[in-house]
């Protein structure tokens, strides 16, 4: 497996297992793109929510799972210390279920 996916693999798997979104029930379907920025060692130096649909609470808890998943999957290669942009879904069923996802987001 690629060194790439297999950090992504890890890093959303975290991310995913921290993710609670609060006890609302989403207004249709919640897309939010976060850009981490690594720093020494699998720190964050920074994360920025772009392109976010999500409430202030929505948003609390996106950036929450992110902090709590550190420290980041280290590259391999040292040196390689690259924005790592995610892409969050969420969604509630019609019975209140929520659905969310994780994914690896094009530049």
């Amino acid at each position: 497996m690629p060194e790439y996916v297999r950090r992504m693999a890890t890093l959303t798997a975290r991310i995913q297992g921290l993710w609670k979104l609060p006890r609302v029930q989403l207004a249709g379907e919640l897309h939010c793109r976060a850009r981490l920025r690594p720093g020494e060692s699998g720190s964050l130096d920074e994360v920025e929510l772009e392109s976010c649909d999500a409430s202030g609470p929505e948003r609390a808890s996106i950036a929450q799972a992110i902090e709590r998943a550190m420290p980041l999957p280290l590259p391999q290669r040292p040196g390689v210390a690259t924005d790592i942009v995610l892409q969050f879904i969420a969604h509630s069923e019609p019975n209140g279920s929520r659905h969310t996802s994780i994914e690896p987001a094009a530049e």
